[in-house]
């Protein structure tokens, strides 16, 4: 049997033992809690890294889509623009177009509106018995379209006022005033290129140089004379005046050769030229 004293002693020893287990048991839980706090702690730092790389890529991804948002309303707007400015280029050369119509009408309108006012003075001149001026005021409206509904007319008193200038040269002619006279035979042959009597004009023509001193262009025109039908007396002073002027231009060997032609031919029946062109080619063979 055991004292009490060792009984106590021996109550102490277990005693001691559990408590030396339940430090180990402390000591390891606490190794324990600490590996455990260590893991919640790592598995902490690495859902909170997760968490930062998640909250990242998702700010990347809406910065990306904020982004193509922005380009997506950069290239609407711009071919928006573009469109705007092409129909504004489209509009600015409208109104050029327009401008420069309206230009071209109202030149149109101005030519029209003189085309008008000469057409009114033809009209006056036409009833007045104007002719000459009514063919004068003519050249304005001949490039008319509807001015061949007046040619037949305007050719018609260009016959008419050709005539009148010429007859009207002769009597000038007559009276003795030679440089008035070849000039409206000039303008005669500007009213009628080819009248029938343009064989008695080229003869008064040629014969008014004559009178002027102009040998040279008298012997032009007086030939040309000779290409057309005359009446006799015409016909023949025109070969006599022909040999004249070459004589006065100092074409002696010519003047020569047809003052003797027009004596023989005509020595019967124009006795005093005939006579004249005698003396004439005789004083040349000196």
């Amino acid at each position: 049997m055991l004292t009490p004293q060792e009984e106590i002693l021996e109550q102490l020893s277990q005693l001691k033992d559990e408590v030396i287990k339940t430090r180990h048991v402390v000591i390891k839980n606490d190794h324990v809690l600490k590996n455990l706090g260590a893991d919640i702690k790592g598995v902490t730092i690495k859902q909170s890294q997760q968490e930062r790389k998640t909250l990242f890529n998702s700010a990347t991804a809406y910065l990306i889509f904020v982004i193509l948002i922005f380009i997506g309303l950069y290239l609407t707007f711009q071919a928006k623009l573009d469109k705007q400015l092409n129909e504004h280029e489209m509009i600015k050369k409208q109104i050029t177009g327009y401008q420069k119509e309206i230009e071209q009408l109202t030149s149109e309108l101005g030519r029209w509106q003189q085309i008008e006012r000469d057409l009114l003075e033809f009209q006056r001149l036409v009833k007045e018995g104007q002719k000459e001026e009514a063919v004068v005021k003519f050249v304005h409206l001949q490039n008319v379209k509807f001015a061949g509904l007046l040619q037949e007319l305007i050719n018609q008193f260009n016959v008419e006022v050709a005539q009148e200038s010429f007859n009207y040269a002769v009597k000038l002619y007559e009276q003795g005033n030679f440089k008035k006279a070849l000039e409206i035979f000039d303008k005669t042959l500007s009213y009628h290129a080819k009248p029938s009597y343009i064989g008695s004009l080229y003869y008064y023509q040629g014969m008014s140089l004559l009178k002027l001193d102009d040998y040279e262009k008298a012997t032009e025109i007086l030939k040309k004379a000779q290409d057309y039908s005359n009446e006799r007396g015409i016909r023949i002073d025109i070969e006599f005046h022909l040999a004249k002027a070459h004589d006065l231009k100092g074409d002696k060997q010519i003047a020569k050769t047809l003052y003797q032609r027009f004596y023989f031919r005509y020595r019967q029946n124009e006795k005093h030229k005939a006579a004249l062109a005698k003396q004439r080619f005789e004083a040349l063979d000196k």
